[in-house]
């Protein structure tokens, strides 16, 4: 009996550690609290194709995957940028320019070349919150 409790504590606290509460939504939309998700992960420097660095007109952007989230719905996106240089060449700030379901793109508000950012392995560390079901 003791071990039951035990375990059945253990399960409890587990739960109440991994919840996730999400206020408001950009949609306004409202899901059961057992689909809310907080994802996150890094995009790379280094990345090919669509989730390579771009950049025209004196900005730069990179897109990052949320495709394993599983969001049902645009989530809220928060996202930075980490690198190895310093001074004048760093990773510079970014904002938030496009969020769907699946990704999301950033772009820089100083002006960059993608070349620079790919030089200084400038990351994008995010996290997502959103719904599942």
């Amino acid at each position: 009996m003791k071990l039951l409790s035990c375990l059945l504590t253990l399960l409890l606290a587990t739960a109440s550690l991994a919840s996730v509460k999400i206020v408001s939504t950009p949609d306004g939309s409202a899901h059961p609290a057992h689909c809310a998700l907080a994802c996150s992960g890094v995009t790379k420097h280094d990345e090919t194709g669509k989730f390579s660095w771009g950049s025209a007109g004196g900005y730069s952007w990179k897109y990052s995957d949320l495709t394993d989230c599983g969001f049902v719905g645009e989530p809220i996106v928060t996202a930075t940028l980490k690198g190895d240089c310093l001074g004048s060449r760093r990773c510079p700030s970014v904002s938030i320019t496009l969020v769907m379901e699946q990704i999301f793109r950033i772009t820089t508000v100083e002006e960059t070349v993608a070349s620079d950012l790919v030089g200084c392995k400038c990351d994008v560390y995010w996290t997502a919150t959103g719904y599942t079901c």
